[in-house]
């Protein structure tokens, strides 16, 4: 039997893989969080002009070659006062603890769905896909 992945290899895996890093306004980042794809993406449009997204996996990356509607990155939180790319490279390097990231800290975001990403995601119907703009899961009682 090969070697096992624990939850801190295949978090670093995933984040190396299709990570992102995003500094948004507060609205944003709840929004995202509750998956509230309709809050988000139009009613908080305006605010995206003030949020800066890094993309970091190198997959990710590739994918973005050849767009589609389903492309989703996995984003980590961060900070606004970051500037460079050394204060990012710096920042994250001192993020990276393993218990904090053992519990996959980030949040899926679609990225097609980001105001000017994608042709037609102007229209409110454009998040209309279940199959892209999943609902939050259920939390058990």
């Amino acid at each position: 039997m090969g070697a096992v992945r624990g939850p801190l290899r295949d978090a670093l895996t995933l984040f190396d893989e299709n990570g992102a890093l995003l500094d948004a306004p507060a609205p944003l980042w709840q929004a995202l969080r509750a998956r509230d794809w309709q809050r988000l993406f139009v009613d908080l449009r305006p605010l995206w002009v003030q949020a800066r997204l890094l993309l970091v996996g190198h997959a990710l990356m590739e994918k973005l070659v050849f767009p589609r509607k389903g492309i989703t990155a996995h984003v980590y939180q961060a900070p606004a006062a970051i500037e460079t790319i050394a204060q990012t490279d710096a920042w994250l390097a001192a993020e990276l603890q393993p218990d904090r990231w053992a519990q996959k800290p980030f949040v899926s975001l679609p990225l097609m769905g980001i105001p000017g990403w994608c042709h037609g995601n102007d229209a409110v119907s454009f998040y209309d896909d279940l199959s892209v703009f999943r609902r939050a899961a259920a939390r058990p009682a």
